[in-house]
């Protein structure tokens, strides 16, 4: 009860100053948008907000707009703010480069009174339909290259860091990222905000799930690095080249940036970092993927393999058609399926394991995918054919997965 009236508290007194600091800003408010509105013929001055509290929201919004920007012969002069407190200050930094980012309160109230005026819309900058889908393959096609780069000085940074690991530069090393409750469940503390994230809980996974795949990276000449900001357990392995960055209290924001970026690869389960990797281009092993409908399809590095659906009521598991036909698919909350009588079921450390073989040996240049185009590939391709949320289906599941589970491609 009392954190309860403490919260509320503290989002009244954040409004309070809020709107207090609106009505000092008014006449510079004011000012701003009419010089905006003077200058529309010669250029389009256009106003934006960033979701910054999110890292995947930041990097995979931001890279989608910064790929439909090179493509709009449509040039305009856009400004953005942070919505609220980054969740990655070298995120923030890689993206300044590119980007104009400038104080919240010299954006944001522009931006609100904006859009009382007639004619507003014209000067919001819209992301993509979307937001990170790249339903047009503009990153295959385009964006093939990131839009964003570290400096030499970042660059020797970074090796330092990584000798500060105990990793050699030189070394190859994948980057392990697993959902738990910890990042939002502290989120909420820390802001205070009364959410209840436990809506999120289907996404979740089991660290020590992982450890057969770690320890095939780890014979195979790989470190494996386990990210994230908050975590719930240590990733408890008997190995010195499997390192716990996470728990250990290790990370930096730095190093979380440099890590996705020079990482042989990326394993994850469909979570917020994973659009850090996305955005260098680096390889994406998502494992445990509770929403097939959101697979990163536009992008070709990438295999991926999910939770199996389980219906109750039938006793029969759902093929991928199945699970896109019904909606089942675009599932964001743990009641969805609940009242749907419907069960997830992870990926077991075996299947994680081969997803994980089958992209090293991509990597090396020693799979054939000849078995995937004859078999798979023209019935995934239906499959999506009619998603709003998927265009070209250029990334590919897992193989070893689908063969074990050939009724997941049942038409």
């Amino acid at each position: 009860m009392l954190n309860t009236i403490k919260r509320k508290i503290i989002t009244l007194v954040k409004y309070i100053l809020d709107g207090i600091l609106f009505i000092l800003l008014l006449p510079y408010t004011i000012l701003a948008l009419l010089i905006i509105r003077i200058l529309a013929p010669f250029i389009i001055i256009r106003l934006g907000w960033i979701v910054s509290w999110r890292i995947g929201h930041y990097a995979g919004n931001l890279d989608m707009y910064l790929c439909e920007q090179s493509n709009n012969p449509v040039k305009t002069l856009d400004i953005w703010c942070e919505r609220t407190v980054t969740c990655n200050t070298q995120l923030t930094i890689v993206f300044k480069r590119v980007i104009n980012i400038f104080p919240k309160f010299l954006v944001y109230p522009v931006y609100i009174l904006n859009n009382f005026i007639p004619g507003g819309d014209k000067h919001n900058i819209t992301l993509p339909a979307c937001n990170d889908r790249d339903v047009n393959s503009l990153i295959s096609n385009v964006c093939s290259s990131s839009n964003v780069w570290l400096t030499k000085d970042e660059e020797e940074k970074g090796r330092r860091g990584l000798i500060k690991l105990g990793i050699n530069p030189k070394d190859k090393f994948v980057c392990l990222i697993v959902r738990d409750s910890a990042y939002l469940d502290k989120q909420k503390q820390e802001n205070h905000s009364g959410v209840d994230w436990s809506y999120h809980d289907y996404r979740d996974t089991e660290i020590d799930d992982y450890k057969l795949a770690a320890q095939y990276l780890v014979e195979q000449g790989y470190y494996v690095i386990r990210m994230g900001a908050t975590v719930n357990k240590p990733f408890a392995c008997d190995s010195d080249k499997i390192i716990d960055y996470a728990y250990e209290n290790m990370r930096t924001d730095f190093m979380d940036i440099y890590l996705g970026l020079k990482c042989h690869f990326c394993i994850s389960t469909s979570t917020g970092y994973d659009a850090v990797p996305s955005l260098f281009r680096r390889p994406l092993v998502v494992v445990n993927n509770p929403h097939i409908e959101y697979i990163y399809s536009f992008f070709p590095k990438t295999i991926t393999i999910f939770k199996k659906v389980f219906n109750i009521d039938t006793r029969e598991y759902l093929s991928i058609k199945n699970i896109l036909d019904s909606g089942v698919g675009r599932f964001d909350r743990t009641n969805q399926f609940v009242e749907s009588k419907l069960k997830l079921i992870d990926n077991t450390p075996e299947e994680i394991r081969d997803a994980v073989v089958e992209m090293v040996l991509k990597l090396d240049k020693e799979w054939s995918d000849q078995w995937y185009d004859d078999n798979v590939k023209d019935r995934v391709d239906q499959f999506y054919s009619t998603s709003q949320l998927n265009g070209k289906i250029l990334s590919r599941f897992g193989t070893k997965f689908i063969k074990e589970n050939i009724y997941l491609i049942s038409k």
